[in-house]
């Protein structure tokens, strides 16, 4: 792809020489069916930009609406120190009342990787101390839940 990492004007449009651009090959008899269209090109790829009309990049500008994410009032003032996070790592946290709470790290693609905290917390400041030495370097989600909601915050290992 041209240059699909910037993140003001993307571009997805195939490289000039892509096997992507020409090389379509509708020689089997299981593509005899008139619904297929013949092109020269390989799936949505060809000499027009795929994403243009339906897409928006201005995440500067552009108010996304999130439906269905309630936000947790009982947990605030989230920290992650430090983060990106080492060895020794520590979530503080208010609570606004006391809870039972929950507090797990979860990979990109939403499984649980690390259990860090279960048990009951009494309202006021919440410090939790962690280790990431077992977490690969990435991203995660921390969650910290309570009979309320839920509260995720970026996570990231070096």
């Amino acid at each position: 792809m041209t240059n699909p990492y910037d993140y003001d004007n993307p571009s997805f449009m195939p490289l000039v020489g892509s096997p992507l651009i020409g090389n379509a090959d509708f020689g089997s008899s299981y593509l005899a069916d008139p619904f297929f269209e013949i092109t020269t090109y390989s799936g949505a790829f060809g000499t027009i930009d795929w994403t243009a009309n339906w897409t928006d990049f201005d995440c500067q500008n552009t108010v996304y609406i999130i439906t269905g994410i309630e936000e947790n009032t009982n947990i605030k003032n989230v920290n992650i120190y430090p983060n990106p996070a080492t060895a020794n790592s520590m979530v503080s946290f208010q609570t606004s009342k006391s809870s039972s709470n929950t507090i797990n790290i979860y990979d990109m693609q939403g499984k649980l990787v690390e259990a860090v905290f279960v048990g009951h917390l009494n309202a006021g400041k919440q410090n939790v101390n962690f280790t990431a030495e077992k977490l690969s370097p990435g991203f995660y989600i921390l969650n910290i839940s309570d009979e309320n909601g839920a509260s995720n915050h970026r996570l990231i290992v070096k």
